[in-house]
């Protein structure tokens, strides 16, 4: 009786820790809106470069919604509390200079 009631709670514990891992797939990121511009603040080791992230997808509405990728990883070490801000022209985005935007992180 007692193997049965740890296999069950093992097994719910385990759905529980898939579904917060999948949950946890996509992240919001603090933005700026600038006018013609937008900046986005990421999370840096000190070695991120813009060029460590790719414009996934766009998603047009009041606010536009642009989805990020981190396509090579910071591996370095460094404290930065503050993070790295990268700007982005609205025009490049596909948006007009007064639309507002936000951003997500795809985590996967």
């Amino acid at each position: 009786m007692k193997l049965l009631k740890i296999l069950t709670l093992t097994a719910a514990l385990s759905a529980l820790s898939v579904a917060a891992a999948s949950a946890a797939t996509k992240r919001d990121l603090p933005v700026r809106n600038e006018g013609a511009s937008v900046s986005v603040n990421v999370h840096t080791g000190g070695c991120t470069t813009p060029k460590d992230f790719v414009v996934d997808n766009v998603a047009k509405g009041s606010p536009a919604v642009v989805t990020i990728k981190r396509i090579k990883w910071d591996a370095c070490e460094a404290f930065v509390p503050g993070g790295l801000w990268i700007k982005y022209s609205k025009s490049e985005l596909g948006l007009a200079d007064g639309d507002s935007v936000n951003f997500i992180e795809d985590l996967n």
